[in-house]
């Protein structure tokens, strides 16, 4: 039921594309030699044997960044001849030197080397490890896009795991970190994984909204690596709501697109879909053309996923069509496929708790954190409160104190002034009764005239 495509944003490493540019009249042959272009290419570099390629001088680079690169190359040795101590000392070495030059496509490369000799071969617990490595590397380098992409790809593999709320919260938070970037290849790809989690959780229509956000992205700026894998998911969820000619639209549109940038991967995808459909519809021939075609290609390729479902979609196919030899044949080569990913399934299951533990683990971290600091925030709150407090009462004692000198001025002015005016009466009664004395008694010259015929009549 509707084979899906993702991709963690900025780059997908799990096939090479190639964008060749032409002329409208050559089109059509130059098509084809691109689509068979690509696969021989894509097999010509799964056959490299790194296992078998010499050690990097490591001691005499020029540079630290080439040292770097070095040390990478060897990292990729290491994994291939499994001496995977060897190959995680290169990885620590590499991530020290990383971080102390701050060299950005270091970071990048060793994000490659993780996903080549660990993701792909089913070593998620090692891979998760040198992920959340990375991402301390390129938080402290402060280098935005490496987390972002980091956190992506945590998210993503949470999605595959079935974890769909840890997987949202990953997406999310490489969300919030890429909007500052403003890239919007980037911003599209995370709104597809999204719309993925979302569409796994069956709610159809939040799926959809963010599906249509990463369609604006990639059509406003001209990304079709990326629209088709989008187109594709569009149509595997109306597929799943059973409208097929809604579905078939998308899955048209998807493989126009692969075809025309060289996805092989995407083209076996899109062709397993429209073969799916038809498949349901009873349409058997046109089914067929594009269920063998999706299987070559996934063939080709060694894409097992592909070979596992669109075989046991060919099986049904025949056994419909009562060509039974042939629908054992594919259901024995779908099992087999089947089985060969259930191996790597069955480490991804054994993981599962362990990876939630440690998200766990983290969120706790987080909200002990957070509590320390609203700790830190409630302590900062109550000494401000207890100065405020203090400044209040010794303001109110001050005012206080204030206010009774105030009053003992006041009294001892009215006070004062009652004794002025008292001072004051007294004076003028003084001066009044001398008035009255000087009035009634004789002035000295009338006494002494007085005196003075006395003693003359003596």
């Amino acid at each position: 039921m509707g084979r899906i495509n993702v991709k963690p944003h900025e780059r997908n490493f799990q096939h090479i594309s190639l964008i060749i540019f032409y002329n409208k009249h050559i089109k059509k042959y130059l098509k084809i030699f691109q689509f068979f272009f690509v696969i021989a290419l894509n097999n010509l570099t799964a056959q490299v044997d790194l296992s078998k390629a010499p050690y990097e001088n490591i001691i005499d680079a020029p540079s630290d960044s080439v040292k770097v690169r070095r040390l990478i190359r060897n990292l990729n040795i290491s994994c291939a001849r499994h001496q995977f101590v060897v190959a995680e000392d290169c990885f620590n070495e590499a991530l020290l030197l990383t971080e102390k030059i701050k060299f950005r496509n270091g970071a990048v490369i060793l994000k490659v080397a993780i996903n080549d000799n660990f993701t792909r071969k089913g070593n998620y617990k090692k891979a998760l490890e040198l992920l959340y490595k990375l991402k301390n590397t390129t938080d402290k380098m402060g280098y935005v896009k490496g987390t972002a992409d980091m956190l992506g790809q945590i998210g993503v593999m949470y999605w595959r795991l079935g974890d769909t709320k840890n997987a949202l919260y990953f997406l999310n938070q490489d969300l919030k970190l890429t909007e500052k970037t403003k890239i919007p290849q980037d911003l599209a790809s995370i709104y597809n994984n999204i719309g993925l989690v979302y569409r796994s959780m069956n709610d159809y229509k939040t799926a959809l909204f963010y599906y249509n956000k990463a369609v604006n992205l990639f059509l406003n700026n001209n990304i079709e690596d990326g629209l088709s894998d989008t187109y594709n998911n569009i149509g595997v969820l109306f597929q799943k709501q059973d409208d097929y000619f809604v579905a078939s639209y998308y899955f048209d549109k998807s493989l126009k697109i692969c075809y025309h940038i060289g996805d092989s991967i995407g083209i076996s995808i899109a062709e397993g879909n429209l073969g799916d459909i038809n498949l349901a519809l009873g349409k058997y021939d046109e089914a067929e053309k594009h269920l063998k075609e999706a299987f070559d290609i996934s063939t080709r390729a060694g894409d097992l996923e592909g070979i596992m479902e669109v075989g046991n979609s060919l099986s049904i196919l025949f056994e419909k069509t009562k060509r039974m030899d042939q629908a054992f044949q594919y259901f024995k080569t779908s099992i087999s496929a089947r089985d060969t990913v259930n191996s790597a399934e069955f480490k991804k299951e054994a993981l599962i708790k362990e990876m939630e533990f440690k998200f766990d683990q983290e969120e706790q971290k987080k909200e002990i954190e957070a509590a320390a600091e609203k700790k830190r925030q409630q302590q900062y709150t109550y000494m401000v409160l207890v100065i405020l407090l203090i400044v209040v009462i010794f303001s109110g004692i001050l005012y206080s104190r204030f206010n009774l000198t105030k009053k003992q001025k006041n009294i001892i002015e009215e006070q004062k002034k009652t004794v002025e005016e008292k001072q004051k009466a007294i004076t003028d009664s003084i001066h009044y009764a001398k008035r009255i004395q000087a009035t009634l008694m004789p002035s000295d010259k009338f006494v002494e005239k007085a005196m003075k015929r006395l003693k003359d009549k003596l």
